[in-house]
């Protein structure tokens, strides 16, 4: 019976997950026999235990499923082989404990109370390292929107002075470069500033 439940668990999930709404419902129909002969096959003091891992698990999977939204399944329903499903689980771990040694129980006790705090731990030190890059990534961007300030002013500054002709041709030929500008910016400003020279030429002609 162990070794059945496993393999129809095993192979169950993987037919509802490739065979859409016809693979669940025969994989249900399937886990629900296996239950059905799980209750006959135990005795009146582990049927009690087996009732209760059903409700248990049913009104569970509801809360936390559709209720909560805490996870979602892939049809968007609560397949009806994952309340007997449970129950299968709890009794195979009820026949593995029956034939554990007496100590063995206490050792399991352990490992899964140092296992639990290992998890805590590692779930905590993620939210700590999530916390950490949140201020690393905001300090860097506050640092590049700095500089990109600057860059700017530096860029306005340029232009103001080309514009108003205050740049010799030793600042324009240092900073065309760095300001995406090429060689001929010097020959126009060059141009720019002859202009008035010409209009006043042509007046006086006239």
């Amino acid at each position: 019976m162990n070794v059945l439940i496993v393999a129809t668990l095993a192979l169950g999930l993987v037919v509802d997950q490739h065979w859409a709404i016809w693979g669940q419902v025969a994989v249900s129909a399937v886990v629900w026999l296996l239950f059905r002969q799980v209750w006959h096959r135990s005795d009146e003091s582990r049927r009690l235990p087996l009732v209760a891992c059903l409700v248990f698990a049913t009104f569970g999977e509801m809360f936390l499923s559709l209720v909560w939204g805490l996870y979602q399944y892939r049809l968007g329903n609560i397949p009806l082989f994952v309340p007997p499903g449970h129950v299968l689980l709890f009794y195979l771990g009820m026949q593995i404990a029956a034939r554990l040694p007496a100590r063995a129980t206490t050792w399991i006790a352990a490992l899964a109370i140092a296992l639990t705090t290992v998890l805590a731990f590692s779930e905590t030190l993620w939210v700590w390292a999530d916390a950490v890059m949140d201020i690393v990534g905001a300090a860097h961007r506050e640092i590049e929107l700095e500089q990109a300030r600057e860059e700017q002013q530096r860029r306005d500054a340029f232009l103001l002075a080309l514009l108003t002709g205050t740049l010799d041709a030793a600042e324009l030929r240092r900073d065309s470069g760095t300001f995406g500008l090429d060689a001929y910016m010097e020959v126009k400003q060059i141009n720019i500033n002859l202009v008035p020279q010409r209009i006043g030429w042509f007046s006086g002609l006239n």
